[in-house]
């Protein structure tokens, strides 16, 4: 049966389906779908398959005449005329649907154009979104730079104010130091001139001396003065009394 079907496929002529058998007919219908009444004869069914096939541009509305139902011309005529008219139909019908698939078609592009732009117009105020943050973003890193920048120059100041007074307390103190140094040093020469003075008048003493008590007394003394010169240390009682008299 399917290879009936097929054959009228590839070969769709009138003379083909009279030869055919009643569900062979059946079948060919169920294939381009055409309903058909089962109860009816094989006449019936042939003539309604032809028809739809003519309708569906399948076969051509000469194959009408191939048909042996009508006996009369002008009926035939007739027929032939309806399925022209209804052929012009399809075409006029086919040709709305091209219009109309057209419009659809227009109206699917102005859709996808607007919505193109619309994306275009979204995309556009994300950039200059973007844009603007990534602006802002500068500006306070910038900011940040400079705050960054101003607060090591306030640490720089501060340091290099910090050095010069440690500089200046150190100039003070080197200042301070050498002063005492040299009041250490003129109260040594203060001394020193005091201990010459007491020298000269020891070795006057000593003279004196060398006539009451001898070398030897000489010689202890002039030991003891020495020591005490050198250690820069006070004369004991004994020999300020000696050197000096006795003070009531």
């Amino acid at each position: 049966m399917d290879d009936i079907v097929q054959e009228f496929v590839q070969n769709p002529k009138v003379s083909f389906l009279k030869k055919q058998t009643k569900d062979a007919l059946i079948e060919i219908g169920k294939h381009f779908g055409v309903d058909i009444d089962t109860s009816l004869r094989k006449k019936k069914i042939l003539q309604e398959l032809v028809e739809n096939l003519i309708e569906d541009e399948i076969l051509s509305p000469e194959e009408i005449t191939a048909i042996q139902i009508p006996s009369n011309r002008l009926e035939i005529e007739a027929r032939l005329t309806e399925l022209k008219i209804k052929e012009i139909e399809l075409k006029v019908r086919r040709v709305e649907i091209e219009e109309e698939a057209k419009l659809k078609q227009m109206q699917i592009e102005a859709e996808f154009k607007a919505k193109e732009e619309e994306t275009k117009l979204k995309q556009m105020q994300i950039e200059a979104e973007f844009r603007a943050r990534e602006e802002e973003a500068k500006a306070k890193q910038v900011a940040k730079e400079e705050e960054t920048k101003l607060k090591q120059m306030q640490i720089e100041a501060e340091f290099r104010a910090r050095e010069e007074e440690a500089k200046a307390k150190r100039v003070a103190k080197e200042e301070e130091t050498k002063l005492k140094q040299m009041q250490i040093e003129a109260e040594f020469r203060a001394r020193e001139g005091e201990t010459k003075i007491k020298l000269a008048e020891f070795k006057a003493r000593e003279e004196e001396a060398k006539d009451k008590d001898g070398q030897v007394y000489v010689r202890i003394l002039r030991y003891r003065i020495e020591s005490c010169t050198t250690r820069m240390t006070p004369l004991p009682q004994d020999l300020g009394d000696f050197l000096f008299g006795k003070k009531d």
